[in-house]
């Protein structure tokens, strides 16, 4: 006799304890505590089974629906860190106060998500959705279930890279459905290679309207939703004006990316400085229109932009033409040109007041030709090096007779090599030194230059700022002589102390933050430990005013990361590896912040220069300086794939903090952290 199976809805042999097609048998737990078990009955209709992918604000079930007898996808509204769900149960436990306040507004998002969707359910573009329901304290939506794979597997089964022909294939189908959803006055606000699916049967969806807003909201409204390298800068923005130009950036970053295997630098970046490369560049291939057109569609200015979808659709099929990025660009700043320089006749006699300083400002603008090597730490592998390379080359665009000389080096073997070249007196111009030894840092250069260039002079300070847009805007850099009364170092990270919880283990903790221990110690017990870091234990001490007790004591990261404990003490270095425990199935975790006056932070990775030629001290110490703007930064800091720590600059750190919103918390709190004498004697 056949059975159907509850997981993935196939018929087998009732003689199987196990189906033979998904592995599930009965009564086995869901993939995370908090998932709907397979077999769970929803709206007297629906069987759910097995679950086909999760995130932040839902999770998707394959579902049978027992009234038509057929599959169907079932999306539930389960917005993690403020909701919780017991193992074992269906209903959701919902938290009072402001957490409830920010569920009902989601929930309100995601029927709103239904309804948008419901509008196109004859489009062949567009994911049909069949209904919307409220049960066990959420909301489901109920879709047709698609078969096949999201854009960016089926880039990967395709070796990273489609062709032009068929890159175009895809990008016309999902500009087929933009187009009737923007006429409905709807903006997506996630196109991507993850929301777009490729079906068996050739056809094209555009997937997950979760983001979706309609464009006449109010720019207060729209919360921050992005896919780093495909949403424009306005979408990094809590109060922006987003409208189409959003999703036809995005669309242009999707064709970018099918047709080169390159995802596109992250908006915010290329704000700052725009170094992407034209698609052509990287293919031979792509017709110079196609390149030309995506280019124009990924402006980050938005007047700069295609008016709509089917402009740029047309620009593609070569059916009106389209001017460079570059030539439309030339042309309007011609025209600016023109403007600023009838203002700077007005201004001329002022500038005469500062024609001295200038002068000494141009000669310090110029290095001399200089060879310098730097050395840093890397357990990363080519990707940390690629970051170091990219920054070296802008760089070296600007000090053109500069050469530098990059050495990464695993940190168990780095400061064996670094106290041996110090010894031989062949040290790097430029150098990691966190952990170098006071004698070891007593030859090296001063850098408060670096600090406070030519403060003698506050005239010429003045012009050194307006002329190189001074990259000092670095939190806890205002008391350098007393954090560094050496001068021998410069921090280019720091890290703050944080709790972080196992929501899976710890289901009833609801908090937002922890300013004293009683916050969270009526959690703990032998089933949720409180873990404290080694190395962080004089902090916790400091902090709480409490030591270790029978279930709070001293561990290690692996511990948590492995669901030993519901909580662990440790500090923001720590982020991307908790972030693990999602992975290998050991729970949801939460990043809880600790609220202190004059809570002890840390510094990350400190620099230093040692004492060579005037020509080299000069590029060394210019080339310190450049690794502390908002750019550089933004590329060799707080990335997984590079060193983690958070940017000690201001303008990265904020940008850092609106990507991943659940840093906010650093920028709110930066006045009441402190960092220890560095260097004293």
């Amino acid at each position: 006799m056949k059975v159907r199976c509850n997981g993935c809805f196939k018929m087998h042999e009732d003689e199987f304890d196990m189906c033979p097609y998904c592995g599930y048998f009965k009564g086995i737990a869901p993939r995370e505590p908090y998932h709907l078990a397979p077999g769970t009955a929803l709206n007297d209709r629906y069987t759910v089974g097995n679950v086909l992918g999760f995130g932040g604000f839902g999770i998707t079930y394959k579902a049978w629906d027992k009234k038509l007898d057929s599959v169907v996808a079932i999306k539930e509204y389960y917005p993690s860190g403020i909701v919780n769900r017991p193992p074992g149960t269906n209903k959701l436990l919902l938290f009072s106060g402001r957490k409830k306040k920010e569920f009902e507004y989601g929930l309100v998002r995601f029927i709103d998500e239904a309804r948008n969707m419901t509008k196109f359910n004859a489009h062949k573009n567009i994911v049909n959705v069949y209904e919307y329901f409220e049960e066990n304290n959420t909301a489901y939506i109920v879709m047709e279930f698609l078969d096949g794979c999201a854009l960016d597997e089926y880039m990967k089964d395709n070796g990273g890279k489609l062709s032009v022909d068929r890159s175009l294939e895809i990008i016309f189908n999902i500009c087929n459905a933009l187009k009737d959803v923007h006429e409905s006055g709807i903006i997506h606000r996630d196109i991507s290679p993850d929301n777009i699916f490729m079906l068996n049967d050739g056809t094209i969806k555009l997937i997950d309207f979760g983001a979706a807003r309609f464009s006449s909201e109010e720019a207060k409204n729209f919360t921050i939703i992005l896919k780093p390298g495909f949403a424009p800068p306005e979408q990094y923005e809590q109060v922006s004006d987003q409208g189409p130009k959003t999703d036809i950036y995005a669309l242009g970053a999707t064709l970018y990316y099918m047709i080169t295997g390159v995802k596109p630098d992250e908006s915010t970046n290329r704000k700052i400085k725009d170094i992407l490369e034209e698609p052509i560049n990287l293919d031979k291939e792509i017709p110079q229109h196609v390149s030309d057109s995506i280019l124009k569609a990924m402006a980050i200015e938005t007047h700069l932009r295609f008016e709509s979808v089917e402009e740029f659709e047309k620009s593609i099929r070569k059916e009106i033409k389209v001017t460079s990025l570059k030539k439309e660009k030339r042309v309007k700043k011609t025209k600016r040109l023109i403007g600023i320089l009838s203002l700077l006749i007005v201004l001329s006699g002022i500038a005469l007041l500062f024609a001295a300083n200038v002068e000494k400002k141009n000669e310090d603008v110029t290095l001399d030709p200089a060879e310098i090597t730097v050395w840093y730490v890397n357990d990363v592998g080519e990707a940390y090096d690629k970051e170091f390379q990219a920054v070296v080359a802008e760089f070296t665009k600007e000090y053109k007779d500069v050469k530098i000389n990059l050495k990464g080096i695993a940190s168990d073997k780095y400061y064996d090599e670094l106290n041996a070249a110090i010894a031989a007196k062949k040290a790097p111009n430029l150098f990691v030194s966190t952990e170098l030894s006071h004698n070891a840092l007593e030859g090296m250069l001063d850098l408060s230059n670096v600090i406070y260039p030519d403060t003698d002079n506050k005239l010429y300070f003045l012009t050194y700022i307006l002329a190189q847009s001074n990259p000092n805007g670095c939190y806890f850099l205002d008391d350098y002589d007393k954090q560094f009364p050496e001068h021998k170092q410069i921090p280019s990270s720091f890290n703050v102390p944080v709790i972080y919880v196992n929501t899976s283990k710890v289901t009833s903790f609801v908090g937002d933050e922890v300013k004293k221990f009683e916050d969270i110690s009526k959690f703990i017990n032998d089933k949720s430990k409180f873990i404290v870091n080694a190395e962080m234990q004089e902090i916790f001490k400091d902090v709480f005013e409490t030591g270790l007790a029978d279930n709070v004591i001293k561990g290690t990261k692996e511990q948590f990361i492995n669901g030993e404990a519901g909580f662990y003490f440790s500090d923001t270095s720590e982020y991307f590896d908790v972030r693990r425990m999602v992975a290998n199935n050991k729970g949801n975790y939460k990043m809880i912040p600790v609220i202190s006056d004059d809570l002890l932070c840390s510094y990350g990775t400190y620099w230093s220069v040692s004492n060579a030629k005037e020509n080299e001290n000069a590029a060394a110490t210019r080339f310190l300086a450049f690794l502390l703007s908002s750019n550089a930064q933004g590329r060799v800091i707080g990335k997984e794939s590079v060193e983690w720590a958070l940017p000690i600059n201001e303008d990265a750190m904020e940008t850092y903090a609106h990507y991943f919103s659940e840093f906010a918390f650093v920028t709110e709190n930066i006045k009441d952290y402190i960092f220890k004498e560095q260097n004293a004697a």
